[in-house]
């Protein structure tokens, strides 16, 4: 499995909490050798402030659906 894409769409910030979407993308190759498939999803990421995480910010809520389309 290897990540592909990952736009950010918006990042929100309010007080200690940031809310962020993207679009991202993953491919993915069979161990046995068969063809690569592709898969995309938009995925909003809560953060809030936390200082016992060793970057400062802890994920609380995560939520993926497909992705729209891609224009071509």
């Amino acid at each position: 499995m290897e990540l592909i894409q990952n736009q950010v769409e918006s990042t929100a910030f309010n007080g200690n909490t940031v809310i962020e979407t993207c679009i991202f993308a993953f491919r993915v190759t069979p161990v046995n050798g068969g063809k690569s498939s592709i898969g995309r999803g938009r995925a909003m990421t809560v953060f809030v402030k936390y200082k016992d995480s060793p970057y400062g910010w802890v994920s609380i809520r995560e939520m993926a659906q497909a992705a729209p389309e891609e224009t071509k």
